[in-house]
């Protein structure tokens, strides 16, 4: 995805409602507020297409969207105030910290939507299926939570069903078709 840099990104987001900034200043209440019983996150949403549609499909269910960069998530956000969905908030900050926000075995579903491959060696620590983050949303996750993966990478496609297989995880579903 292209970054184009909007400049008045993070003072719209922190000034709109449906944002939650991973500050300093955590909001936790705002996690358990939710009238909704099941929560299902999206770790590096984009622009945020899934995430909206899951949320028009599924309004007993409540969900959050987290991106790292503001320019990004700024253009999820307009959307979202388009459809007017309530039950669904974003994030903007880093995945590491969800844990602040979550309490553990609460989370029933998180969603990897083609996320960054790192590619390199060297980076395979920042990948989202790494072994240290696998355990860290096994926390999160209900007894029977789950991961959807999908990505379009076969080296980080690999990657994660070896450290997935590693940490004992179960794969309930697996295709080698994209768009099923």
């Amino acid at each position: 995805m292209r970054l184009k840099k909007i400049p008045y990104a993070r003072d719209f987001l922190k000034e709109n409602e449906h944002t939650i900034l991973i500050d300093k200043d955590l909001d936790i209440k705002r996690v358990e507020q939710t009238g909704n019983s099941e929560i299902a996150i999206e770790i590096g949403c984009g622009k945020g297409d899934f995430i909206l549609a899951k949320a028009a499909d599924n309004k007993n269910i409540q969900y959050y969207a987290i991106e790292k960069f503001a320019s990004v998530l700024v253009r999820a956000v307009e959307k979202h105030i388009e459809s007017g969905s309530e039950n669904l908030l974003f994030m903007l900050g880093d995945a590491d910290d969800l844990g602040a926000f979550f309490p553990k075995n609460s989370i029933q579903t998180i969603y990897l939507n083609f996320s960054d491959p790192w590619p390199k060696k060297r980076h395979e620590k920042r990948r989202l299926t790494y072994k240290k983050r696998l355990d860290f949303y096994k926390e999160l996750l209900k007894t029977d939570g789950a991961i959807e993966i999908k990505t379009d990478n076969r080296g980080l496609f690999e990657f994660s069903l070896l450290e997935l297989s590693m940490q004992n995880w179960i794969i309930e579903e697996l295709s080698l078709d994209l768009h099923k």
